[in-house]
């Protein structure tokens, strides 16, 4: 990709904002060291620059187009950038001499096999008490944010680092195969945001919050998919994704993770989250799999989606639990249902869909693990 066409699309997916959350959670002094691994074309590092004038602001990158740009760049802004090109598992920097070292979107780029290198690397030019700063996708199926704290803790470096995911999303087009219906879109935003909270992720940058297309975002275009990627439709009137969004700020907002529950059943999953309102447990069962609109003879590029109010999981899976007097339920959209225990047990029905349940007491299940009892 051209360093012109990498910054239009910076632009377009509205980036900037995010970039500026890194620099700021960066808390960079007056006068520190700033490295950028992965620079490119130079929008972090000019943010960097704007944000503490005196600070030392160099960017390391392996293409010499991109480093040619940020150097345009830096002169039309009339700042200072110290600009190398270097690969990040060699740095050509000396020991313990930079503050802060920031990487943006370059992390899921660089081959499992080489992290680790890059990571020592990057320890090793940190000063002590200095930080790594990372954005960065956490949703590629061969990284997950667990994975990427393994790394981290193993090259000295857990403690100083917030993970955030960028482009959520909710793809809505409607009666379209393989896209998820308005149903299914809302169950995947309360479970992707908790399961967010669990794996410590501390910024999502929703893509994006109302249907439209970023790059031309008055010009309606149905056909294109990301045109459906909204919480709202255009015309600003929610849709059920926008509903599970507001329930999952209610319920996580101000919630501490505890930890991952285990169960007999190995398709039953569960989350336990510490609230104001007590504990809370997100559970749900993936017996069904990870259905989406992809069954039935297709003769065209259109699925005749279900109304959001039909069930879709056909499986239903009973979970009996020890129980307080009361268990409140709450569904992806916030409809809240009371349970009444008996002899102090409760009954749950699980399917595909995450549910929240407050009343519900995780216990140890031994070797560091929890869950409820039965």
């Amino acid at each position: 990709m051209s360093p012109r066409s990498y910054d239009w699309l910076s632009r377009a997916a509205g980036v900037g904002d995010a970039h500026w959350q890194l620099v700021a959670q960066a808390a960079i002094g007056p006068r520190a060291t700033v490295l950028e691994i992965g620079a490119g074309t130079g929008n972090v590092l000019l943010k960097v620059k704007r944000a503490a004038p005196g600070a030392v602001a160099i960017g390391l990158d392996t293409n010499a187009a991109s480093l040619a740009a940020a150097a345009r760049k830096a002169v039309e802004a009339g700042v200072e950038l110290r600009l190398d090109l270097g690969d990040a598992a060699h740095l050509p920097y000396p020991d313990a001499g930079v503050d802060r070292v920031l990487a943006s979107f370059v992390l899921h780029h660089i081959p499992d096999e080489q992290q680790p290198a890059v990571l020592h690397e990057i320890r090793r030019v940190l000063k002590p008490g200095g930080s790594l700063h990372l954005l960065d996708f956490t949703a590629a199926p061969t990284r997950r944010p667990r994975d990427q704290r393994a790394l981290l803790a193993q090259a000295g470096l857990l403690d100083p680092v917030q993970l955030g995911e960028g482009e959520a999303y909710a793809p809505t087009k409607p009666n379209s195969w393989w896209h998820d219906t308005y149903r299914h879109a809302a169950e995947n935003v309360l479970l992707t945001l908790a399961l967010a909270k669990a794996e410590g992720v501390t910024c999502v940058c929703w893509y994006q919050f109302h249907d439209s297309v970023l790059g031309m975002p008055q010009i309606a275009d149905p056909d294109n998919v990301e045109y459906h990627y909204g919480l709202m439709n255009r015309d600003l009137s929610p849709k059920p994704s926008l509903l599970a969004y507001a329930t999952a700020a209610r319920v996580l907002d101000r919630a501490t993770f505890r930890g991952h529950l285990t169960f007999s059943d190995p398709e039953t999953f569960g989350l336990w989250f510490d609230t104001p309102e007590g504990p809370a447990v997100v559970l749900w069962n993936r017996a069904d799999g990870y259905l989406l609109n992809t069954s039935g003879e297709r003769t065209d590029g259109h699925f005749p989606a279900p109304e959001v109010w039909v069930d879709p999981w056909p499986t239903k899976t009973h979970l009996t639990v020890t129980a307080g007097d009361a268990v409140r339920r709450l569904d992806s959209i916030g409809r809240s249902r009371q349970l009444t225990p008996a002899q102090g047990r409760v009954t749950l029905t699980l399917d595909g869909s995450p549910r929240v349940f407050y009343g519900l007491t995780p216990v140890a299940a031994g070797s560091g693990t929890h869950t409820l009892a039965g």
